[in-house]
């Protein structure tokens, strides 16, 4: 999948066989969740304690911690843990940096440092035109040299057996990991074991209702799907 700032995503669909889930609007305030596994789905929130709870950026004290995919935290040219603010804030040593907060590197300074740049769009499947790119976006180089969307039945491993993109990236196709024939497939539905992780804690599993609910609230998952597809371009 691809790493980026993106230009902001307007919706953000996850797709189950023709239905399709918004989850692009809030995030479930930290307290909704009960388990470590949905908690660290939520941009905004980690595990302290056996509690769920807002992240502290403070609290980081090296880039290791501090730059993660499941964060709203970037590490500052004081070296210091601090709230994302925008790519141009941060410079590194290294271009990779770059990508775990959701930025790209631009070229390298008089100072030996790689200024972060934000992304400001990411192409269809279909309109990119070599295998890197094609790779990088976490799109399928196909026996043709053409990119395609991805399809769950070509996902090798139980960790990219969760969510593709199609050819817009702002829809998704939930898939599901088959551990007896190690195969990956279309999942059907949202049940309480995904529902927060696969709708990246947009959404919560209500036990009065036996559902999988939106959460309502501010939001900040755009940021979160941006540092979300950085980390896995980063990956491939």
């Amino acid at each position: 999948m691809t790493h980026s700032t993106i230009l902001i995503l307007g919706m953000i669909l996850v797709t189950l066989n023709g239905f399709s889930v918004d989850i692009s609007g809030s995030d479930c305030s930290c307290d909704t969740f009960t388990t470590q596994l949905d908690c660290n789905s939520a941009s905004s929130c980690e595990w302290s304690n056996s509690e769920c709870v807002d992240i502290d950026c403070s609290t980081k004290t090296t880039i290791l911690q501090c730059n993660v995919a499941n964060s709203i935290c970037a590490f500052t040219p004081s070296n210091e843990c601090a709230t994302f603010t925008s790519c141009s804030d941060y410079k590194y040593t290294d271009e990779a940096t770059c990508l775990t907060i959701g930025c790209l590197a631009d070229t390298k300074g008089t100072d030996g440092l790689y200024p972060c740049k934000a992304i400001t769009s990411i192409l269809k499947c279909s309109e990119l035109t070599t295998e890197t790119e094609c790779t990088n976006h976490h799109c399928f180089w196909n026996s043709s040299a053409a990119c395609v969307a991805p399809t769950c039945a070509q996902q090798t491993t139980a960790t990219d057996c969760l969510a593709i993109r199609s050819d817009v990236v702002t829809t998704w196709q939930i898939c599901n990991w088959t551990p007896a024939t190690s195969t990956c497939a279309d999942a059907t539905g949202l049940t309480q074991t995904n529902c927060a992780v696969l709708t990246r804690g947009s959404y919560y599993w209500n036990t009065d209702t036996s559902a999988c609910e939106v959460c309502e609230g501010s939001s900040s998952y755009s940021q979160f799907i941006t540092l979300g597809l950085a980390l896995l371009m980063l990956i491939i």
